[in-house]
């Protein structure tokens, strides 16, 4: 049975196959990791870690006072241009009779 493969560019091939070592082996990396995960305020977990070593977890300003949230981009995103239903105007919305 072949398994599914992704097709990432070579680099994050490699930082994918280190952060799997990291987080199996566990140790001085792996803890080092997660107190740089606690430190931004997110959640400690397997899937957050792993996206932070990738870096796809970027800083973002929330506020003109220049607060910083942690969070993935892409996911925000995703979330934010979600296709809404159609607004008609009442002319459309009228019975024909």
């Amino acid at each position: 049975m072949s398994e599914k493969k992704y097709f990432w560019p070579k680099d994050q091939e490699d930082k994918a196959r280190q952060f799997n070592r990291i987080w199996s082996k566990g140790g001085k990396s792996k803890e080092t990791l997660l107190q740089k995960v606690a430190i931004r305020g997110l959640d400690v977990d397997e899937k957050t870690c792993y996206e932070y070593y990738m870096g796809w977890i970027k800083p973002q300003v929330v506020t003109k006072w220049g607060k910083v949230e942690w969070t993935n981009p892409h996911w925000e995103a995703r979330r934010k241009y979600v296709r809404r239903g159609k607004k008609h105007s009442k002319r459309y919305n009228k019975k024909k009779n």
